[in-house]
């Protein structure tokens, strides 16, 4: 065990500035991939289809995304890296994940193929902007601050994405207290309109906590701009992908962080669908969700302390080994008996 020096909890205008945006994107991952979204895409949206159908199709569309997500991310690694370009990327790739995020307002029952269109379309263009957003941890925090400034940004985004949900479920409360005749239970409880409203929401707090960054964030670091920009990155990533086989520790962490971020991702995405089909209600899941978030805040600023004190590969494998048992236990759902579920309501 190696002891290392905590660093004092103070940051600067740009260590601040890069951990609310955090505090905004991350609204976008509670409210859109993981809570709101899929229960409504199933519930509203592709009511009509069979469960495995819905269930199976908001897969295909996280599945599509992560695919493009990580075709891309080499090369806009690699743009971002030009002399001036990384703010410029990153800006791009900021307001594309706004736009489809807002164009979610305009989806309506029955019109799951265009929603999940726009749902794919604004995951990739956030998770394409959180490419970049990482890149500027290295621009704004010394080495010895990089897993506290890090620890801290996860913890902020958890807590700080529970305010904006709070307001999403206020609204759709608010719309329950008139409930339409005619509309099923799924909507009742979902209703259209506020729910759809709830994109809006999401999109307006992501973009007032990204002006912090846009505004007190440069870059730093860069390579000059070569005459074939665009053709010399795509042989710089080439060159990058032979050169990593020679290096067995970076290839074996590009290996292992690929089927862990990718599990990360399949949970993150799946659950709230995994529990309807297990009839589990929308609220019971919300619950939980909004449940894990605020746990998941003190936790995360924990790790930070721990990670001032142990080695960070021990305090990795922890948390990994633990995350994995929990998932084991949740594969075992679908035999556990109606009456031994924990009643939350």
């Amino acid at each position: 065990m190696s002891l290392i020096k905590p660093a004092k909890w103070r940051f600067s205008k740009q260590e601040t500035s890069w951990i609310l945006y955090d505090v905004g994107n991350s609204a976008f991952v509670l409210v859109v991939v993981t809570a709101i979204m899929p229960i409504f895409f199933k519930d509203v949206l592709a009511a009509d289809l069979p469960d495995t159908e819905s269930t199976a199709w908001w897969g295909y569309g996280n599945a599509a995304a992560a695919l493009m997500v990580a075709l891309c991310a080499p090369l806009l690694g690699t743009i971002s890296d030009y002399q001036a370009t990384r703010k410029k990327v990153f800006t791009i790739l900021l307001f594309g994940g706004l736009s489809f995020t807002l164009l979610l307002f305009t989806s309506k029952p029955g019109s799951w193929q265009t929603a999940l269109l726009f749902f794919v379309l604004a995951r990739i263009f956030w998770a394409s902007a959180n490419v970049v957003y990482d890149s500027f941890l290295v621009e704004v925090a010394q080495r010895d601050r990089i897993d506290q400034l890090s620890s801290h940004g996860f913890g902020w985004g958890y807590i700080g994405s529970v305010l904006p949900f709070l307001l999403v479920m206020w609204v759709m409360f608010s719309a329950l207290a008139e409930p339409v005749a005619g509309t099923s239970s799924a909507t009742q409880l979902l209703p259209e309109r506020a729910t759809r409203l709830s994109f809006v929401i999401v999109a307006l707090w992501w973009l007032l906590f990204s002006l912090p960054l846009l505004m007190n964030v440069s870059q730093r670091y860069a390579v000059p701009v070569p005459q074939r920009p665009v053709r010399h990155a795509f042989l710089q990533v080439w060159q990058t992908l032979k050169k990593v086989r020679e290096n067995r520790a970076a290839f074996a962490f590009l290996m292992a962080y690929f089927f862990y971020i990718d599990g990360v991702g399949t949970i993150i995405s799946m659950a709230a669908v995994y529990g309807r089909d297990l009839d589990f209600s929308p609220v019971q899941l919300i619950s939980v969700i909004l449940f894990i978030q605020v746990v998941a805040f003190p936790c995360a600023l924990v790790y930070s302390r721990l990670a001032g004190s142990f080695n960070t590969r021990i305090l990795l494998f922890a948390g990994i080994c633990i995350y994995c048992v929990i998932t084991l236990l949740a594969w075992s759902l679908p035999s556990v008996g109606e009456s031994y579920r924990i009643p939350l309501f």
